[in-house]
């Protein structure tokens, strides 16, 4: 059906390299499980399933919709209210903090909205919405979401102002097309947690000289994002 949608383009990082490197049923059993239950987490806030939910199950929901091809998943509102953007913003939100500290399925995003054709019974999604979200989560430059003008315009003042609500700030995102644009962000540091820590792997706090020289795009993705957490994590402040 073409009607206005908010729109979250989500996409694996590095996950062309993992497919490149490793046993695919590997892949499937780690990477893609854990994905399914963090999903299932962030839409339904209920308790952390211990086994991996099926996909009918994660959209059997009335807010969000929800798609996935190989390394991109595709979020949305099922309605254009209020309530569903709201539901929206938060549920990407947990799904970036959920995912942080795996290597493996740290996630990049970016929400927008307009009008779209999305036919979830015959699997067919388009729209300048999905284009523009599409293009500004490639343009990012670390792991973390920004929203579009068209995004951040639908959206009602009371997720945007900062009273109560802070799944919102705006930022400096850093973005490979013009260095940085100051655009709204999903804070996904608004995740509770105590004594955070961006890891480089699930071993090492940080990378080596040797990988910064190897992987300088890695790294900088990295350090922007660990800069993220440092400059709007509600959690850490208050503790300063």
């Amino acid at each position: 059906m073409v009607k206005n949608y908010l729109i979250a383009v989500c996409d694996i990082m590095g996950f062309s390299q993992q497919v490149e490197r490793f046993d695919l049923m590997s892949i499937v059993s780690n990477s893609i499980e854990l994905l399914k239950k963090t999903i299932h987490h962030s839409i339904f806030k209920e308790d952390f399933p211990d086994k991996s939910p099926p996909v009918s199950e994660i959209k059997n929901q009335n807010k969000i919709g929800f798609a996935w091809f190989s390394d991109t998943i595709l979020l949305y509102t099922l309605e254009d209210t209020d309530e569903n953007c709201a539901k929206l913003i938060e549920t990407v939100g947990w799904l970036l903090f959920e995912n942080i500290n795996n290597p493996n399925t740290r996630l990049r995003a970016a929400i927008s909205y307009g009008e779209a054709y999305i036919d979830k019974t015959e699997d067919m999604y388009i729209g300048k919405a999905i284009l523009s979200a599409l293009k500004l989560e490639k343009d990012q430059d670390w792991s973390g979401c920004a929203l579009t003008y068209d995004a951040e315009k639908r959206l009602p003042t009371y997720l945007k102002d900062g009273n109560g609500y802070t799944w919102l700030t705006y930022y400096d995102v850093p973005l490979k097309s013009c260095g940085k644009e100051k655009l709204l962000t999903v804070n996904w540091t608004y995740g509770s947690h105590i004594d955070f820590i961006i890891n480089w792997t699930a071993t090492r706090e940080e990378p080596s000289e040797e990988e910064c020289i190897k992987y300088p795009d890695i790294v900088r993705k990295w350090k922007n994002t660990k800069e993220y957490h440092d400059k709007a994590c509600f959690w850490c402040k208050r503790k300063t």
